[in-house]
């Protein structure tokens, strides 16, 4: 395939964290381990430092990402674009095509439904034909039982060889080629299922197992609470409680 783009990307084969970021990283850890207990105010005011430093390296680490990845993302974005812009024509074809393919698969098949309906019809045709013949044949035969005159044997062996005739045609009809939909080699018809919900509610009272019902997590933070008087019907309310050392605060 030929090159999509003029331009040359390079981009480095691996990716390493410079040595004095590993040691900072690293200090912070040591600092952090040290805290196993916090009984006492200064200890707690010493967790609070250290966890703080900790978010302050965490950002900048954060925030130094972005800035590395930020042309990187948007070279992608162009790359995209270029790529999307390149081959829309050919993607908007490839759809028309397709749909035309498949008008021709379709009013093939209503092709191959009539030809087929013709054919069952002619055979049930036959068919009737046959028997009648088998029919007039075998009172011809009887006839000619009954009375071995030269004009009843001339009318027997008519009947049987429009016996022959018939069921030759019978024959002839279920041998013919089975009618087929004509399509290209590799092309492919499949179906695929849509729906469109015109009552959920309905839906849900007959069919639960076909509807997701879930808890509005949003809505049940902004208007519920432990202490609400007549908190929801299925639902169970609590508080918990956590801490975190946030930046230092005057008092």
């Amino acid at each position: 395939m030929k090159s999509l783009i003029k331009e040359t990307i390079k981009l480095p084969v691996t990716y390493s964290v410079s040595g004095d970021a590993e040691d900072h990283r690293n200090e912070l850890v040591l600092d952090g381990k040290a805290i196993t207990t916090i009984t006492t105010a200064a200890k707690n005011e010493e967790a609070g430092v250290i966890v703080r430093e900790m978010r302050t390296y965490v950002k900048s680490v954060e925030d130094m990402r972005v800035i590395l990845t930020k042309p990187l993302l948007e070279g992608q974005r162009l790359l995209k674009a270029l790529a999307d812009d390149h081959i829309a024509p050919l993607k908007d074809e490839i759809v028309r095509i397709e749909r035309t393919g498949l008008a021709f698969v379709q009013a093939e098949r209503r092709r191959v439904e009539e030809e087929e309906r013709k054919r069952q019809i002619a055979f049930q045709q036959a068919e009737q034909e046959r028997i009648e013949a088998e029919r007039k044949a075998q009172a011809a035969a009887q006839k000619l039982a009954d009375d071995e005159s030269k004009r009843n044997a001339n009318a027997a062996a008519k009947a049987e060889v429009k016996v022959i005739a018939a069921e030759e045609k019978v024959q002839a009809i279920i041998a013919a080629p089975v009618p087929e939909v004509a399509r290209v080699k590799g092309q492919q018809v499949k179906k695929t299922l849509k729906h469109e919900v015109t009552d959920i509610y309905a839906l849900v009272k007959a069919r639960p197992d076909l509807c997701k019902i879930e808890a509005k997590a949003s809505a049940i933070n902004a208007t519920c609470t432990p202490e609400m008087p007549n908190p929801p019907p299925g639902l169970r309310l609590w508080w918990e409680e956590s801490t975190t050392y946030g930046a230092n605060r005057p008092y």
